[in-house]
């Protein structure tokens, strides 16, 4: 029989870690014994976890192991309908209200870990292959910033967001834009955030992430 690996796993594991399972105090299991414990090898342990990881869901630390991310919001189901309804134009304009604000505070406030993550999201996005990898890791970035805003309504919006361009519907849209040209593109915009993120500089953060998405509404337009 074929092993589990890869989205199938990994949302296995995402029920599990919100039931409360694989997890003590916050941190998950080492990564043998969570291997034993769903019946799979490690190597397609270790692809659910990067597909977790890319998502928010968990975050690891060298040395100390892999732990689970604050609770976030479980996804308002009439949210998610209004979503299947929805005009790119008018999620677009939500986030763009939205993310300048969340780039500015996490200028504000992010820890060192936190901008670290970002930095290491903007890689994953850089180094994307795929339209699938590159849009899990695009969202993996906004979401570092979100969480770097350390503002827990704000992150619970960006959360309501992001459970709308996760909509089978939204992916194909989004992933129908992909090439190597547009990842370029966008990687340096994710870069100049990061930039002035790591900088402390709240002005430069959200400047950077509006003209990042005014670049993203104006490529969907061109393209849908």
């Amino acid at each position: 029989m074929q092993e589990e690996r890869g989205g199938p796993l990994a949302e296995r594991l995402r029920s599990a870690l919100e039931d409360g399972g694989f997890a003590k105090d916050g941190r998950l299991l080492p990564e043998r014994e969570l291997a034993d414990h769903m019946g799979v090898g490690r190597r397609a342990l270790r692809e659910a976890l990067a597909l977790l990881e890319a998502e928010g869901i968990i975050w690891r630390r060298q040395g100390q192991g892999t732990f689970v991310s604050a609770q976030r919001p479980r996804e308002p189901v009439q949210l998610l309908r209004t979503g299947i309804h929805t005009t790119p134009a008018e999620l677009l304009e939500v986030r763009m209200e939205l993310e300048p604000i969340l780039g500015r505070l996490c200028a504000l406030r992010a820890t060192r870990e936190q901008v670290d993550r970002i930095s290491q999201a903007a890689v994953q996005a850089s180094q994307a292959e795929t339209p699938e990898a590159f849009e899990i890791s695009d969202i993996a970035f906004h979401r570092a910033v979100a969480e770097g805003a350390n503002n827990s309504l704000f992150l619970a919006m960006f959360e309501s967001v992001a459970a709308v361009l996760k909509n089978s519907g939204w992916r194909a849209v989004r992933q129908s834009t992909f090439s190597h040209s547009r990842r370029s593109q966008v990687s340096r915009q994710h870069q100049k955030v990061f930039e002035a993120i790591a900088d402390r500089d709240p002005f430069a953060a959200e400047q950077a992430m509006r003209q990042h998405l005014a670049s993203v509404y104006e490529h969907l337009q061109n393209r849908v």
